[in-house]
């Protein structure tokens, strides 16, 4: 399966510039520096290969003109073909009919999530190879130990070390959802088995909280959307209503009142509507209402 380092290569790139560095995909992100030039800076080809060497020249990790010109020189013909786009999967819809076929199946819980996983990646392959492209759709899947930890990631699979996604991969392949292919390929046959009727449920929005999403549809109560960006999160508080993203810049708003001893405005939190009082006024008020309790106590 590929497993892209982005899912809005726009972005990534801007990244990249901003940080004025080439990372370790080196002749990948030339390409993307080179097309980016062009559709997004509209640069002529002369300007984009004066821009993209000049750009090596500061910023490329041990960079030689030598070695490294073939590279520089790839990414500039790439980039003059315009049906080669950069990658931006903006949001990826997903039917009922294909998760209720997916339930409909007596497997576990966390086998139907790796199928739901693989679903979406099958349906974010086909956008990508025809924005390179690319003529197959079929996803390509290395059985590698990272390539296995990032999809168990992004799946939200639960069991720690019970599952390894090529146990379950062999489970499902033997009862026939799925299909081994020449060249580490696999075809999603449960797909064979849809009604077709195609009526849209979401649309994932976040590609490294997938199973989120199917666990969310399963009407699991640690499952909310966040308020503010609208992404699947699981909950750790139930008052909580913001993914852990939004949350740290979230800033409660800020109210004038005028206080009732002194009449001096002060700000405080829009959520203290108690609040009457300044600070000095208020100490001074507890000062006196602490007095008045305990002579009432000492009187009895």
């Amino acid at each position: 399966m590929i497993l892209y380092k982005c899912y809005n290569e726009i972005k990534y790139v801007e990244d990249i510039l901003e940080k004025k560095e080439i990372r370790e995909y080196k002749r990948d992100e030339l390409v993307l520096i080179a097309i980016y030039y062009r559709d997004h800076i509209n640069m002529t080809p002369k300007k984009r290969e004066e821009a993209l060497y000049s750009f090596c020249e500061q910023y490329y990790a041990g960079y030689n003109i030598v070695k490294h010109w073939e590279n520089i020189d790839a990414a500039l013909n790439k980039a003059r073909n315009k049906q080669y786009k950069l990658f931006c999967a903006d949001c990826l819809p997903v039917y009922s009919d294909e998760v209720d076929q997916i339930n409909s199946y007596d497997l576990d819980y966390n086998h139907k999530k790796l199928m739901f996983t693989l679903l979406v990646y099958k349906r974010l392959e086909k956008i990508y190879n025809a924005s390179k492209c690319l003529g197959y759709n079929k996803i390509n899947y290395n059985s590698s130990i990272g390539l296995d930890r990032k999809i168990l990631k992004v799946s939200k699979i639960s069991g720690g070390n019970k599952y390894t996604v090529g146990d379950i991969l062999s489970d499902i392949t033997k009862l026939g959802y799925i299909a081994d292919l020449p060249n580490y390929k696999i075809k999603l046959n449960y797909l064979n088995d849809c009604s077709q009727q195609h009526e849209k449920i979401f649309d994932i929005t976040d590609f490294d909280n997938i199973g989120y999403y199917y666990d969310y549809y399963c009407g699991a109560n640690n499952i909310n959307v966040c308020w503010q960006c609208g992404k699947f999160y699981k909950k750790t508080k139930n008052n909580n209503i913001r993914c852990k993203d939004c949350a740290p810049d979230l800033k409660v708003p800020e109210v004038i009142i005028a206080c009732e001893d002194c009449d001096q405005e002060f700000i405080a939190s829009s959520l203290a509507s108690a609040k009457t009082r300044c600070e000095g006024c208020y100490q001074i008020y507890r000062r006196k209402y602490k007095t008045s309790k305990q002579r009432e106590y000492d009187s009895r």
